[in-house]
């Protein structure tokens, strides 16, 4: 991962390692996983979404994107967090968070056009300070 992604929050540990992590994330709930974002012209895959636990949470599900720079500004984060937020609100999970770096304006302004409440910064998930977000599944009434 480059510097600038690593700086905006993108993983730092070694890819053998996240990819177990992964692994046995949605090995305990299909609903959980990480996913290749892939640009509608065939070129390379431009980043990863991602959809599971808040860590130290009480059951919080977290929806992050880390998306190469090359492919930045170009709606790829939000079309992608769209379709995996509307996948978990029909999984029944009932309210996603995103978490982001203060200063990182692009994925400030991903949770923006999500429709994401603000909450703050909060230290409560990374034990760093993050600009915490929340959405809520639409309410159906029948």
């Amino acid at each position: 991962m480059s510097g600038e992604a690593a700086r905006t929050g993108g993983p730092d540990r070694p890819p053998a390692e996240l990819v177990r992590s992964w692994a046995a994330i949605a090995a305990t709930d299909d609903r959980y996983g990480c996913w290749a974002v892939e640009p509608g012209d065939g070129g390379p895959p431009a980043g990863t979404l991602l959809l599971k636990p808040l860590p130290h949470g009480v059951g919080e599900v977290e929806v992050g994107w880390h998306l190469h720079p090359d492919s930045w500004g170009r709606g790829y984060a939000t079309e992608a967090a769209v379709a995996i937020i509307e996948r978990a609100f029909a999984a029944g999970v009932p309210e996603v968070y995103a978490v982001v770096r203060p200063g990182n304006e692009p994925s400030l302004a991903v949770c923006r056009r999500l429709g994401m409440q603000p909450l703050g910064r909060m230290t409560r998930w990374y034990d760093v300070e993050l600009e915490a977000f929340r959405l809520m599944a639409p309410v159906v009434v029948e």
